[in-house]
């Protein structure tokens, strides 16, 4: 890349960074040079350029975001696996034919579909997604160019006397990211050694450079030495190797380093030189399954831990306490070809912690970590309150002892004791709240109460006990009858079920019935046709609780009419009515 608009880039690195430059006066008299070849290649370049950018997900700064192009077809079509550009009118090329005017610019997509970790890599400035992203971020643009500016009292129009700036700026910005190798790798480990090889392993470095990394070098050094022997030419991709065709007995410091275009970087070695020797059976911990878990005991009792090992050369044992080396004064350790035993014969509470072992072989090793917790008996509740005494129950509130003894609380036992025995009696077992009530108390008699924590040592040696009896008193209830008022019973007459309209046949009795109430107790009087019937041996009145009934015996055409029934006392009177008809049967 030696142009751009005729500009050579010394100029334009010289021009950017304040020097005296020829390059701008050389961009604004463009449409007088008329070179074919540079103008249509500075537009490819213009629009590859920022994509760089956008996908790299850096935010573009106002001299990248003026480009001469539409984000409308025919001028940006955007396909599955490709972007396809063509320059707008007013950026012709210089060369204005058929070929150059249809030329599309094709920018593919790199690794539509990535597998492994370098087509990922190259995947991340994708084209086609890195101006999907840009047109979706610049929705405030105010014109249909492709690339607008993104801040400054013109934010959202596009500007062509920016472009030669543009160019420029990720011209320079290119070169300045050029040659930056990739970090030192980590984690370089010893994975097996014998009589003649060694095996390493490593991670890839945190960040590869500009470049992706082509694989890494191995090298080492003897002891005595201060030169480096290379062992592999070509760079390894696998981040682990064998180095063959070592000396018996020999120290060796083997480093690795990461090699890309922009170089190699920092080697990262071991810490130590490594003796060549074959290891027969490499270090191994089979810690017992007990072990696995937390590991109590009480305090004053002994700690007798046996922890199994294998491996051939004899391993070096060492011991460790919260990351820190063993007090022998605490506890003793005794090692053995197959195994190694840490004894404390008095553990106190002190000797809580986690504790490490390891053992190694050279650069091997193999380590595994005991949790031991030394207990004892919580201290009592801090506080004891009686709330209150009602009926036969009495409710306790206490909070939590100041000592849990260094394990968990896992309940609380509550007891009561009446006053004029003197014997306590459990009440609650178990009990994890810090309030209860205690029922089935005896009604005259007073109580005191007392509460002990409960961890897995057991009870708390002391308890809190309420320091005022609890004095269950006898309720005594004195009925009082309840105070009824005088209410009048007194009621005009009102018949609560009037009676029916009925049709009943020639010469068979039939009975007419409704209800009424009334205090003082109302007359009733039948009448038929607005007539009182009187004392008529075919008509029988009856008066039973409030039902009246109106019985006409063997009927006749005659009979029949609107019949009224008449309720009257002192204090009103009432009357309903009903119709009956007489029907003579047809021979």
């Amino acid at each position: 890349m030696t142009a751009c608009f005729g500009a050579t880039l010394d100029e334009i690195i010289k021009d950017l960074t304040g020097g005296k430059s020829t390059f701008l006066p050389q961009a604004r008299k463009k449409e007088q040079r008329r070179r074919p070849g540079p103008s249509f290649s500075a537009h490819k370049l213009l629009f590859r350029l920022p994509r760089t950018a956008v996908s790299s997900r850096e935010p573009l700064s106002p001299s990248l975001t003026s480009v001469p192009g539409s984000r409308s077809p025919p001028f940006l079509v955007l396909h599955r696996d490709k972007a396809v550009l063509r320059p707008r009118p007013p950026f012709l090329p210089k060369v204005v034919s058929a070929f150059h005017l249809n030329e599309d610019i094709v920018l593919p997509s790199l690794c539509p579909k990535p597998v492994h970790r370098k087509e990922r890599a190259l995947h991340c400035l994708d084209v086609v997604r890195a101006l999907r992203v840009y047109l979706e971020a610049t929705a405030f643009r105010e014109t249909d160019s492709l690339f607008v500016l993104t801040g400054g009292p013109r934010k959202g129009r596009a500007t062509a006397a920016t472009v030669s700036r543009l160019i420029c700026a990720v011209v320079v910005q290119a070169y300045a990211v050029k040659g930056q190798p990739p970090n030192s790798p980590e984690s370089l480990s010893v994975d097996a050694v014998d009589d003649t090889s060694l095996s390493l392993r490593w991670k890839a470095p945190e960040k590869e450079g500009t470049y992706i990394i082509d694989g890494y070098l191995l090298e080492y050094q003897k002891e005595g030495s201060s030169d480096w022997v290379a062992v592999n030419k070509e760079p390894s991709i696998s981040t682990h190797y064998k180095i063959t065709n070592l000396t018996t007995n020999e120290k060796i410091l083997p480093r690795v380093s990461a090699v890309s275009k922009a170089g190699s970087s920092a080697p990262e070695a071991l810490e130590h030189f490594v003796l060549v020797r074959e290891i027969v059976d490499r270090p191994k911990i089979r810690l017992p399954r007990n072990l696995r878990q937390t590991f109590v005991r009480q305090v004053g009792e002994a700690v007798n831990l046996v922890i199994p090992f294998q491996g051939k050369p004899k391993p070096q044992v060492i011991w460790t306490k919260n990351g820190q080396p063993l007090d022998p004064k605490q506890a003793s350790v005794r090692n053995s070809e197959s195994d190694t035993i840490l004894f404390i014969r008095k553990a106190e509470r002190k000797d809580s912690g986690t504790y490490e072992v390891l053992v190694k072989i050279d650069d091997l090793q193999d380590k595994a970590k005991i949790d031991i917790q030394i207990a004892e008996r919580p201290g009592p509740p801090k506080s004891i309150k009686l709330v209150d005494v009602w009926g036969f129950n009495a409710a306790l509130e206490w909070t939590p002892p100041q000592d849990n003894g260094n394990a968990e609380i896992t309940g609380y036992t509550v007891q009561k004791s009446d006053k004029k025995t003197g014997e306590w009696f459990t009440v609650l077992e178990n009990y994890r709240q810090l309030n209860c009530t205690i029922s089935d108390l005896i009604i005259g008699n007073s109580y005191f109460f007392r509460v002990f924590a409960e961890n897995l040592c057991g009870l708390s040696e002391k308890a809190a006990t309420t320091k005022d009896a609890a004095l269950v008193k006898k309720q005594v209830n004195t009925y009082k009858p309840p105070e009824y008022k005088d209410c009048a019973l007194t009621e005009a007459p009102k018949f609560t079920q009037p009676p029916n309209d009925r049709t009943t046949t020639h010469g068979y009795t039939t009975k007419l019935v409704c209800s009424v109430r009334g205090s003082p107790k109302p007359k009733v009087v039948w009448m038929k046709n607005q007539m009182e019937i009187r004392e008529d041996p075919k008509f029988r009145s009856l008066v039973n609780q409030g039902v009246c009934s109106l019985e006409i015996r063997k009927p006749s055409p005659f009979d029949g009419g609107v019949y009224t029934c008449k309720a009257i006392n002192s204090l009103g009177e009432a009357k309903v009515e009903c119709r009956l008809n007489v029907k003579v049967p047809q021979l």
